[in-house]
């Protein structure tokens, strides 16, 4: 059984290709195979937290030093250093459900005016440990 191919199904596989045009011609069935093959990821609106979701801004003070049995870690920032200490699970009010769920904490700005290029727009990241929560300094992914 023969087939039949159309100019678009013929690719030139070339270095030279490569070098003179900066391209190479990947055939659409080649993409749509090879996009099959990538594994759905949720968007990032399903997985980024932002402003207010435990509800908490940094000055809140019913903290602890220590942890004790069923407290969580309490991520803020006060006087531009970051802290964590720790508050009874029963504190937390509001969004209750994303208390045991792994976090990648960004803190929502990290920027030092443009003194120095480049300027970071963000703060660094942390890691935020199942069993946590954090105030309004940061938005999270989970």
């Amino acid at each position: 059984m023969s087939e039949e191919y159309t100019e678009a199904d013929k690719q030139v596989k070339s270095k030279k290709r490569v070098a003179d045009h900066g391209e190479v011609f990947t055939n659409e069935r080649e993409v749509n195979a090879m996009l099959d093959l990538v594994k759905k990821e949720p968007s990032i609106i399903d997985i980024l937290y932002v402003v207010k979701e435990f509800g908490w801004t940094s000055n809140f003070d019913n903290l602890y030093n220590k942890s004790k049995e069923g407290d969580i870690a309490f991520h803020y920032i006060k006087k531009w250093k970051r802290n964590v200490d720790w508050i009874s699970r029963n504190k937390v009010t509001k969004s209750e459900h994303l208390i045991d769920t792994w976090k990648v904490l960004v803190p929502q700005a990290g920027s030092d005016g443009g003194k120095r290029i480049p300027d970071y727009v963000l703060g660094k990241s942390l890691f935020g440990s199942s069993l946590s929560v954090c105030t309004r300094s940061f938005f999270f992914f989970t």
